[in-house]
């Protein structure tokens, strides 16, 4: 073999001793890596078990204040249309009182005009009965006078 070849040859020899360390290399840096890669699987695995543990409590709490809040929401529409159904009661009764006060109003009219008039007599009479009482106590003075 010519020192060409040799030479060629421990070329050869020394580029795959490198590409064999350099491939060990990879290896080793490969395995560490999916150690760490392991590692990390494993602390996302318990953080995700812890947080689903906590938020296990907090989404049934959540979906029972749903449910209350469902609850009171019908309730409160319940009591609603209870409430319109009391004040349109009202408002008829109300109504209807009001229609009697009318006509209650249509026949104390005319009683309110008797009550007027028999009031005008009265006091008609009443100083008609005052005059003559008048009189009649001037002429007892005058007799009371003359007496002495």
């Amino acid at each position: 073999m010519s020192t060409w070849g040799v030479f060629f040859l421990g070329v050869i020899a020394v580029a795959t001793l490198g590409t064999a360390v350099v491939q060990i290399a990879v290896i080793l840096y490969a395995n560490r890596l999916s150690q760490q890669v392991a590692q990390l699987s494993g602390r996302v695995t318990r953080m995700v078990d812890e947080i689903e543990r906590e938020l296990k409590p907090l989404l049934s709490s959540a979906n029972a204040v749903g449910r209350d809040a469902a609850r009171v929401s019908s309730l409160a529409v319940v009591q609603a249309e209870r409430v319109d159904r009391a004040c349109e009661d009202v408002v008829r009764g109300v109504d209807a009182a009001l229609t009697a006060v009318q006509r209650v109003s249509a026949v104390v009219s005319p009683t309110r005009e008797w009550a007027a008039i028999l009031s005008g007599l009265r006091a008609a009479y009443l100083a008609f009965t005052r005059r003559s009482r008048r009189a009649e106590d001037r002429r007892a003075e005058e007799d009371e006078a003359l007496f002495i």
